[in-house]
């Protein structure tokens, strides 16, 4: 574990993204959009060693379902569950009122109609980041889900159609990279269009969303992850080393911050750590005391906080920018991943000081609605056409002059 002090911390700055990464992801993303399915077939057997179908017909929960180990059934719907049961709560509300002068205004919620999801699947299956993916987009009201994953046989994709199934997710996209992200956002003969893209990725395909954004919307670019746990003396440093490593097996991109103001702690945790071949990097940040703790977390916006220092609850008050924050030595970032019921599809990088965690919000957009039919107040019109004027633009207001006129109101 690299360990720095707070004012090392503000010194250093952050990495910027790969002109290389950027370059190839367009040349696919621009094969796929003049080529279609053959760019995708290509892709397959180049990246993948995939001479198969493109599209697979998922088995229903029933068969699904007894390609897994009984425990792991038992797992997926404990999840859902508690996903459902979560995201439930979520939501934007519609809302109409009437004003005194007759005036009418409200928003209409509308889902989106069809979304697309990246399910990662190149170091191993993410059955749980299907389940992220389409639960708050059924609650939302999506009616069409596309899913794209790796390639791979039957056995290796049991995990995945079992999720699939189990949220009434009839067909599996057998593409990867940044060639489905292309496929999902410009359509092929096989692959559906869709309206928004969402879930986790590598690089390339983060750099693919992010190139395809106007052409289809996003839910962010993400990763690599990280997690921050805030400690002090009274944490555990054996479980804080254990949550740093389950963070950082993710990838060798994968990064886990401890902050604290204990030297002690830090030099406990190091010792612990040194003893693990992790993939991903450690980083130790020593402040000075819990307000330096606070500022320094807020700028790193971290995808996951853990808080297991003393009076968790109120020092989870004292941060703004956080994906989600796990209070307590018993909830684990682990845990989220999985089925505590909040999502694990973050903002990453320090994004989290303007994006927020996949939720029912992210599958929904509103339409305001305005009826100024029975309005009787005409200084709307007045004040509009005075804006207008002072804009130039005339036409803007002589529309509305026209309206003040009793009779072209009946």
């Amino acid at each position: 574990m690299r360990v720095i002090t707070a004012s090392q911390f503000w010194v250093e700055g952050v990495t910027a993204s790969s002109q290389e990464i950027s370059e190839r992801v367009h040349k696919i993303l621009e094969d796929v959009k003049r080529r279609g399915d053959e760019a995708l077939r290509e892709y397959g057997k180049l990246f993948d060693s995939w001479d198969g179908p493109l599209v697979r017909k998922v088995p229903r929960w029933q068969k699904a379902k007894s390609m897994l180990e009984p425990a792991v059934v038992q797992a997926l719907e404990r999840a859902c569950d508690s996903l459902f049961e979560f995201h439930s709560h979520c939501g934007m509300k519609p809302f109409e009122y009437r004003r005194a002068d007759g005036a009418v205004l409200g928003r209409r919620v509308m889902p989106l109609a069809r979304v697309g999801a990246y399910i990662p699947g190149g170091v191993a299956r993410y059955p749980s980041s299907v389940l992220m993916v389409a639960v708050p987009a059924r609650i939302a009201g999506v009616k069409q889900l596309v899913v794209c994953t790796p390639p791979g046989d039957d056995e290796s994709l049991a995990p995945v159609y079992a999720a699939c199934a189990l949220v009434d997710i009839d067909r599996l996209y057998l593409v990867g990279g940044p060639w489905a992200v292309a496929a999902m956002a410009y359509g092929t003969e096989s692959v559906p269009r869709v309206d928004k893209l969402v879930g986790p990725g590598g690089q390339y395909v983060t750099e693919a969303k992010r190139q395809v954004f106007g052409q289809v919307d996003i839910d962010m670019l993400a990763g690599p992850s990280e997690v921050v746990i805030w400690g002090d003396d009274f944490t555990d440093p054996e479980l804080l080393a254990i949550d740093m490593l389950s963070q950082m097996e993710h990838d060798s991109l994968a990064v886990a911050y401890l902050v604290t103001d204990s030297a002690a702690l830090l030099a406990e945790v190091e010792s612990r750590l040194r003893r693990y071949d992790a993939r991903g990097s450690a980083v130790g940040i020593l402040t000075k005391d819990v307000k330096e703790a606070a500022s320094v977390i807020d700028a790193i916006a971290p995808e996951h906080l853990q808080i297991m220092a003393r009076q968790a609850q109120s020092l989870a008050d004292a941060v703004c920018n956080a994906g989600v924050i796990y209070i307590g030595p018993r909830t684990p970032t682990a845990l989220g991943d999985y089925s505590a019921g909040t999502n694990h599809v973050l903002p990453t990088a320090g994004s989290s000081r303007f994006f927020s965690g996949l939720t029912v919000e992210s599958f929904q957009r509103s339409m305001s609605v305005a009826d100024f039919t029975d309005c009787t107040d005409r200084t709307y019109y007045t004040a509009a056409a005075v804006l207008a004027e002072a804009e130039g633009l005339h036409c803007h207001a002589r529309a509305l002059k026209a309206r003040i006129k009793e009779e072209t109101l009946q």
